[in-house]
């Protein structure tokens, strides 16, 4: 329009039309700016609640593993890790099952809360006995277990009469 203007009038009508179209412009590339930084933000928020659902899933997982007194791997998880000791090809896996005997009858007598603590007494001695080399569990009720891999059956019992000093020095 501009290039076709013949006259004064018509060259300032191109131009208005053009500064209104520039201005039009202007204003959808600013809406769209701002549309984008909203989009952003809402993205961002969007990640970061993915993150926190991660790890929520990330702890309720380990939580279905593990024994809520106790802290101790429960059966799924220690059915878990024998699995990834067999997958790594680990070919000498000892079990040592702990069973508290007369458990019920302590429990009816001194109470299922101090029967709980006497539960998590016990696994906490296992624990701080067994360390890193073994895997320790509780399988149910009163029933511990723990996992030594590349151990011989001589190892176990070693390992299992010394939390036994371990629990008749401490009682």
């Amino acid at each position: 329009a501009m290039e076709n203007a013949r006259d004064q009038a018509a060259l300032l009508s191109a131009s208005r039309a053009l500064l209104s179209g520039t201005t039009a412009v202007h204003g959808r590339m600013k809406e769209n700016q701002a549309r984008l930084e909203n989009s952003k933000i809402q993205a961002q928020s969007a990640e970061e609640r993915i993150r926190a659902l991660e790890e929520e899933v990330r702890i309720a997982s380990e939580q279905a593993k593990q024994d809520y007194l106790t802290g101790l791997l429960n059966r799924r998880g220690m059915d878990e890790q024998i699995a990834k000791m067999f997958a790594e090809g680990l070919e000498r896996v000892t079990l040592a099952l702990l069973d508290v005997d007369d458990f019920k009858k302590f429990n009816d007598q001194l109470g299922h809360e101090t029967g709980d603590e006497a539960l998590q007494y016990l696994s906490d001695a296992i624990r701080e006995s067994v360390g890193s080399r073994g895997i320790s569990s509780r399988m149910g009720g009163e029933e511990f277990v723990v996992v030594f891999a590349g151990f011989d059956a001589a190892q176990v019992k070693e390992e299992m009469e010394k939390l036994q000093r371990l629990l008749t020095r401490r009682i």
